[in-house]
């Protein structure tokens, strides 16, 4: 679909437009890859909580 053919525009808004599209696009993929390394962390974290948890229950286990 073309901007230009959802009403008048004055020059250069097409471009203009094109350009915030190229934005976002870039946007979107930076935001993606923040999303892939949030991601992975949570995993670490989740990992790392588990471990301690079985720690904990040893330890717990342990004084019995």
């Amino acid at each position: 679909m073309s901007v230009g053919s959802h009403g008048p525009f004055e020059a250069g808004d097409v471009e203009a437009c094109e350009s915030e599209f190229d934005s976002l696009c870039i946007e979107v993929e930076a935001l993606k890859a923040e999303n892939r390394l949030l991601k992975r962390e949570v995993r670490t974290l989740l990992d790392t909580i588990r471990c301690a948890s079985d720690v904990l229950t040893k330890l717990i286990e342990e004084t019995k």
